[in-house]
């Protein structure tokens, strides 16, 4: 199930509507982080929102070692988790910065197919006049 969190609750609740879950208030993050395998936090806050402390209790509460990691992706910029969170035993952290070799990568393998993908289209081209004569 998916939670929505929001600083302001309409929004959470809006989000929750839209795509399915629940809405979270603010006094409910914490225990949320606890029982979630995954967390997406894109905001535009100005500064980190999630910090060492409450992901030291979130990753305590999960069962610490012996759990699997709760996993952060932080696509915002700037960053909504706290660097001070880097090297915590449970949690793993991803940011937009891990999926630039990944995309680099995609965008090699199209770069190299481009060639084919013109020349199929060139044939397609092709036929379609054959066809109209």
């Amino acid at each position: 199930m998916s939670s929505w969190f929001s600083v302001v609750p309409e929004r959470a609740l809006r989000l929750a509507e839209r795509y399915g879950g629940r809405a979270l208030v603010s006094d409910k993050l914490g225990e949320a982080l606890t029982r979630s395998d995954v967390v997406i936090s894109s905001t535009s806050a100005p500064h980190a929102i999630l910090h060492r402390p409450q992901l030291e209790i979130a990753v305590g509460g999960r069962g610490g070692h012996e759990s699997e990691p709760l996993v952060l992706l932080d696509p915002a910029t700037p960053r909504d988790v706290d660097a001070a969170v880097a090297g915590l035993t449970g949690l793993e952290v991803y940011t937009i910065d891990d999926l630039r070799p990944v995309v680099e990568r995609a965008l090699t393998r199209r770069r190299a197919e481009l060639p084919a993908a013109y020349g199929r289209r060139r044939v397609g081209r092709r036929r379609r006049a054959f066809s109209a004569q």
